[in-house]
């Protein structure tokens, strides 16, 4: 989420590809599904919480990330069904193979400040695929209005 206050009244979209819990190298995954990560870790090492870095962690396992993230006051919908479309579905077997070894999921997040409620409407077609792959299915609102 945005720290910047000239955007406290945009809201944030995050769609993010994620793997955890893998005993291999992040790179595999790269390598496989032929994707660059945004992020990736690996177990024991050492991270911080928090916009101050004020409390340390440390992983509990290797983990790789894939996000996109918008800041816009469109509905995340059309963003996550286009990301399933060109992310997700060219690359569906691989990220299959790769969820078989650990685990895999896809997120869809929403920090909303302003505007509807989001609601969602996953297609059969995208069900049916994301289905096929083995992820998990993750969908989270915040709600971030003073009102």
């Amino acid at each position: 989420m945005s720290n910047d206050p000239s955007k406290k009244n945009i809201n944030e979209n995050h769609i993010i590809l994620l793997f955890v819990n893998f005993d291999y190298p992040p790179e595999i995954i790269t390598e496989k599904i032929n994707l660059s990560p945004s992020k990736t870790g690996l177990k024991g090492e050492r991270y911080y919480l928090g916009h101050n870095q004020e409390v340390v962690k440390y992983r509990k396992s290797n983990f790789w990330e894939y996000e996109l993230r918008q800041i816009t006051n469109d509905f995340i919908g059309e963003s996550f069904d286009q990301f399933v479309e060109e992310i997700i579905y060219p690359r569906a077997a691989s990220i299959r193979s790769i969820a078989e070894t650990c685990n895999g999921e896809i997120k869809m997040v929403q920090y909303y400040y302003n505007g509807y409620n989001p609601g969602y409407h996953l297609p059969a077609k995208i069900i049916a695929m994301l289905s096929g792959t083995k992820l998990d299915i993750d969908i989270d609102t915040y709600c971030l209005t003073s009102e």
